[in-house]
C-alpha cells in the first residue's frame, strides 16, 4: 500500500471514537486475550496431565522463536518507517523487525493449537486472529504482505507440528 492509503484507513479510524476504541481493542486487547486463553488452556492440560500438553506448548514456541529471529535478520522497515507517516498505535521509534508480524503469526499459531485442542474453539479463535491481522495493517504497522508471511509460517508450522510428526 502507499503512503496515502494507510494514512487514509487511520484518519477514518481516528474521526470516530467508537472506531477507534474498537480498533485499539483488536490491536492491543485481542492478542493479550488470546494469549491468556492459550496459557490456561495450558494450564488446565498440563493439571489434567493430558498427553497433547507438550505438543500443544511447543509447536507455537517454536513459531514464536523462529519468527523472531526471521524477522531479526530480514529487518525489513515497518510502513511507517519507510513510508514517513504516523501509525495509528503509539509505538517505539521500532524502524525494522516488520516481516513477518509476530503478532499475526502467534494469534494464528495459538488458533491452530486451540483447533488442535478443540475444533469449535480453534475456528473461534481463527476468526480472532484474522482480526489481529488486519488490525496489524490498518493501524499502520505492517504491511500485507508481513501478515500474510506469519499466516503462512504459521499454517506450516501447525500441520506439521500437529498432524505430520505425529
Amino acid at each position: 500500500m502507499k503512503k496515502e492509503t494507510y494514512e487514509k484507513i487511520i484518519r477514518y479510524f481516528e474521526a470516530s471514537k467508537m472506531r477507534s476504541l474498537l480498533l485499539e481493542g483488536v490491536a492491543e486487547i485481542l492478542p493479550l486475550t488470546m494469549a491468556l486463553i492459550y496459557g490456561c488452556l495450558c494450564f488446565v492440560l498440563l493439571i489434567n496431565k493430558n498427553p497433547i500438553v507438550w505438543r500443544f506448548a511447543a509447536v507455537p514456541a517454536i513459531v514464536f522463536i523462529f519468527v523472531t529471529a526471521f524477522r531479526t535478520v530480514v529487518d525489513r522497515k515497518r510502513p511507517y518507517a519507510k513510508l514517513g507517516f504516523v501509525p495509528f498505535l503509539k509505538y517505539k521509534e521500532k524502524k525494522g523487525k516488520s516481516f513477518p508480524s509476530r503478532h499475526t503469526a502467534s494469534a494464528f499459531i495459538i488458533a491452530f493449537a486451540c483447533f488442535y485442542f478443540n475444533a469449535a474453539a480453534g475456528i473461534v479463535m481463527l476468526f480472532a486472529a484474522a482480526a489481529v491481522a488486519a488490525s496489524r495493517v490498518l493501524t499502520g504497522m505492517h504491511y500485507i504482505s508481513d501478515v500474510i508471511a506469519g499466516i503462512v509460517i504459521s499454517m506450516a508450522a501447525a500441520w506439521l507440528g500437529y498432524y505430520v510428526f505425529i
